[in-house]
């Protein structure tokens, strides 16, 4: 047996749909699915941020767990989102249970 076939399935970033359907290629990080390079090639990547704007797809890199009494008020303090909507939103390829912090409104 290899190691791709014992490998836990990839996690998919509410991007995922958006990236393949830029084109972009993508490889495993960090367990998951992420885009390394879209058609255009990485200077006109570079070109396009530098004169229009550019979106990095972070929702993979921070993941926290709320508990005990008043947590989500007490965290609300410290974020610019709406984290009671959260609670009962729904992220593509997530559950209510594992919200993204790119759903933040």
């Amino acid at each position: 047996m290899t190691l791709a076939e014992t490998a836990a399935p990839l996690k998919r970033t509410p991007l995922y749909a958006l990236h393949r359907e830029l084109g972009a290629r993508m490889v495993p990080f960090a367990g998951y699915e992420m885009p390394v390079q879209y058609p255009h090639g990485v200077l006109a990547e570079h070109l396009h941020t530098r004169s229009q704007a550019g979106l990095f797809d972070v929702s993979h890199m921070g993941q926290i767990r709320l508990a005990g009494a008043d947590c989500v008020t007490a965290f609300e303090a410290l974020v610019p989102g709406d984290l009671e909507a959260l609670a009962h939103a729904h992220v593509s390829g997530h559950g209510p249970q594992h919200q993204n912090p790119a759903a933040f409104p």
